[in-house]
């Protein structure tokens, strides 16, 4: 009996660590928060990342200046055998997002193809734009991966949501992509 103590104490050690470490580590693409990138972009110093500021009596929020350069990235998460996705970039109230650049990667299975369109609102006004997607090539465990990239200047106000939606034309299990925006925030 004694021996196997030993055994279960050494087996929740390591289970122990390896959780620590594993909970730790960043995600690929989400190694800063969106506040810690926009305070290096404004030169402010605040606290470390992963150090909580001060409490303050009351809450209030960090605002970008004016003009903060902003790059945002997501995941394209298909659900089941759904054919669509959906990602949502919220505009914060009293700021307005110049968009500038879109790129887009996405993986499907072999001979499925993909598109992706997005909205933003401006002036009370929605519009579409499409981002049209190129082959790139059929990896092992990756399937045909598509992308494209396009320089373009949208604006969305404030208190609005940029949605993308990214459509495929067959299901498989493990479809995945991301999408990154990058412009101001001013």
């Amino acid at each position: 009996m004694r021996r196997w103590n030993g055994y279960v104490l050494a087996l929740l050690g390591f289970l122990i660590l390896a959780g620590s470490l594993l909970l730790s580590t960043p995600f690929p693409g989400h190694t800063e928060s969106r506040r810690v990138r926009e305070r290096a972009a404004s030169g402010s110093a605040g606290p470390a990342p992963g150090v909580l500021p001060p409490a303050s009596p009351s809450p209030i929020p960090v605002a970008a200046p004016h003009g903060a350069p902003l790059q945002e990235s997501g995941p394209i998460v298909y659900r089941g055998e759904d054919l669509e996705a959906h990602l949502s970039f919220p505009v914060p109230v009293g700021k307005r997002l110049l968009i500038e650049t879109v790129s887009v990667r996405a993986a499907v299975g072999p001979g499925a193809r993909s598109t992706v369109m997005f909205t933003a609102t401006a002036g009370g006004a929605s519009a579409t734009h499409v981002i049209p997607l190129e082959f790139q090539g059929a990896f092992p465990n990756q399937g045909d991966v598509l992308a494209g990239s396009r320089s373009i200047r949208v604006t969305a106000d404030g208190g609005t949501v940029v949605h993308f939606r990214i459509d495929r034309s067959a299901a498989r299990e493990n479809d995945t992509g991301f999408i990154t925006l990058s412009g101001t925030l001013e």
